[in-house]
């Protein structure tokens, strides 16, 4: 309601000054001239003042809602913009964190290759070793098994010759005389 009042006695005061301008423009444009500038003046007033005053309420209210609309705006960019400088700091502090972290990760890798490497090669240093103790057992059970059947083979063959050996030496006669010395040892031991 001041307002209103104020916007009432700032319109009453300029009507008033115009009014007491008067003679002042008048005596600027000769005569007949004033006349005409005084109309303007009270024709200026005669349209814009009614619509000024009766759209000042509208206007005030229009002007409210602009104003509270840009204010509601202007807080949502410094919200976005604050959420943002969030965003682009964290960022930053992870872009900070990279370097670090792949000098990090190259490490382990690093170190998990040699691990790897080293276990590979334990690995095959331990499988050729067994290869090599298989290989040399297989070769130890190959040549007893050869010296073994060597043996057999020169057992038989000691055999074979003693029997055609003693076929050759041994005739019925012989035979004959050996059985019935082998009769008399055994009847010498029962």
């Amino acid at each position: 309601m001041k307002l209103s009042r104020r916007f009432s006695v700032l319109l009453l005061l300029t009507l008033a000054i115009t009014l007491l301008a008067l003679p002042a423009f008048a005596s600027e444009e000769g005569e007949g001239g004033g006349n005409e500038t005084l109309f303007k003046w009270i024709n200026f007033f005669t349209v814009f003042g009614p619509a000024v005053y009766f759209g000042r309420k509208p206007l005030k209210a229009a002007f409210d809602a602009m104003r509270k609309e840009i204010h509601s705006e202007i807080d949502e960019a410094q919200d976005q913009k604050r959420g943002a400088e969030l965003r682009i700091a964290d960022v930053e502090q992870r872009l900070g964190r990279l370097a670090e972290d792949t000098g990090r990760l190259r490490q382990e890798a690093t170190a998990e290759s040699t691990a790897q490497l080293e276990r590979i090669r334990t690995a095959a240093k331990q499988e050729g070793e067994r290869i090599l103790a298989m290989a040399q057992a297989e070769i130890e059970s190959s040549r007893r098994a050869a010296g073994l059947e060597l043996r057999v083979h020169t057992a038989q063959l000691a055999i074979r010759l003693a029997e055609e050996n003693l076929r050759k030496r041994l005739d019925n006669k012989s035979h004959a005389a050996l059985f019935q010395s082998f009769v008399s040892q055994l009847e010498r031991s029962a």
